[in-house]
């Protein structure tokens, strides 16, 4: 069984960390320069290539009713726009993603999930706007010490086309754990969903100025894009990886 589309059978059920909904999810995905992209993940972990090309995605959405469990959801931080910066990876044979940033227009969310740098949120001002079947989204990065990274994108889904997925669009989406060096110490975060309804989307990119170390291809070679309208995901706790294995959760 593919182990990309298979999460971690290590966890219980009910030991789950936080849950989250993800709504108007548009996915863009590059192909790029495997030896460019290397030298930004840790050296741990492995590019996950798919025909010997690497890749990386930006993935835009409305975070809804984020929780922790046996909690009801909290204002400041159940609801908010986020732009992730993302690549594929590979820690011994399980594939997974590795994560540039994570850009989110809530203080309380940037401020929590970086205590002790362990998630890369960066505070951004975000606009998802929606009239008519229509989206326009915006970001642009606040934080004085970071890159001013930026990106707008309008765009419109089919919902009447939904997109028979093939191993390259299950390669790109389906991902159930991801990686994350705070530091010096590896860890390895699980996520579960079910599997993702993809739908055919148009698209016109305005201004790109994420992920400034790598170069994007230019604009004749568009993106592969999708779009989801909703998911519904559970986060697992953090497990440390440690040298020759993995440390699993009980």
């Amino acid at each position: 069984m593919d182990q990309r589309t298979t999460p971690y059978n290590n966890h219980k059920e009910n030991s789950w960390l936080m849950t989250q909904d993800w709504e108007n999810v548009l996915f863009l995905h590059w192909p790029v320069s495997a030896e460019e992209l290397r030298m930004h993940i840790p050296d741990e972990l492995e590019l996950d290539l798919y025909n010997d090309t690497a890749w990386i995605s930006l993935v835009l959405f409305t975070v809804g009713e984020s929780r922790p469990r046996l909690m009801p959801p909290f204002p400041p931080a159940c609801n908010f726009p986020e732009l992730n910066v993302r690549t594929y990876v590979k820690h011994g044979k399980k594939p997974g993603i590795y994560f540039f940033s994570l850009d989110a227009d809530s203080d309380f969310v940037v401020s929590l999930t970086t205590i002790g740098d362990f998630l890369p949120y960066r505070k951004a001002a975000v606009d998802y706007i929606e009239k008519d079947g229509r989206f326009a989204f915006s970001s642009h990065r606040l934080e004085e010490d970071e890159a001013p990274e930026s990106f707008t994108v309008g765009f419109k889904p089919n919902l009447d086309k939904m997109i028979r997925k093939q191993e390259i669009d299950r390669f790109l989406t389906d991902r159930f754990t991801f990686w994350r060096k705070p530091k010096n110490s590896l860890y390895r975060m699980d996520i579960t969903h079910p599997e993702w309804d993809l739908y055919a989307v148009e698209f016109h990119i305005e201004h790109n100025t994420m992920a400034p170390f790598i170069q994007f291809p230019k604009d004749d070679n568009y993106p592969l894009a999708h779009y989801s309208t909703f998911m519904k995901t559970k986060y697992f706790p953090p497990v440390p990886v440690v040298l020759g294995g993995e440390k699993l959760a009980d």
